[in-house]
């Protein structure tokens, strides 16, 4: 093995023998899994954050009431694991989700005093449920997931 082809496994090729921070680079520069899920997760929560004043105070928007704790709690659950995914850090993690539960129910609260809409506590209850049926999502996933990556 020449030189060149050393130094290319060296660099490409994580080993078992690197540091952590170098097992999960595959090339140089690159960033790991979790960076990117994390970062991903943060775009997409910040964009469902900003389009969640829209859709909670738009007329048009209201769903019909025989599904609407349902949807609130679908989508609160989504938030949740959103919020869960995007800080490393649990005590983070613990205000990403206190701040997506209070800011559904600051939208609540508007909806409420909107003309068109109506805010009540039973959908605030909803919203409750949807962060705890998150955190238990993202729980259960983050458990499965590091079973299924243990070493053997």
């Amino acid at each position: 093995m020449d030189s060149s082809s050393r130094s290319l496994s060296k660099t490409f090729i994580p080993t078992s023998g690197a540091p952590a921070a170098a097992r999960h680079e595959v090339f140089p520069g690159s960033i790991g899994f979790q960076t990117f899920v994390r970062g991903g997760s943060r775009v997409v929560l910040a964009i469902a954050l900003l389009l969640m004043p829209w859709a909670t105070l738009s007329p048009s928007a209201s769903p019909p009431s025989a599904i609407a704790a349902p949807m609130h709690i679908v989508a609160l659950a989504g938030l949740t694991v959103l919020a869960l995914l995007s800080f490393a850090k649990v005590w983070h993690r613990v205000g990403a989700v206190v701040f997506v539960f209070g800011y559904s129910a600051l939208m609540e609260l508007l909806q409420y005093y909107h003309p068109e809409r109506n805010g009540n506590m039973e959908d605030v209850g909803a919203n409750m449920l949807g962060c705890l049926a998150g955190v238990v999502i993202y729980t259960t996933l983050k458990g499965l997931y590091r079973l299924m990556t243990r070493k053997r």
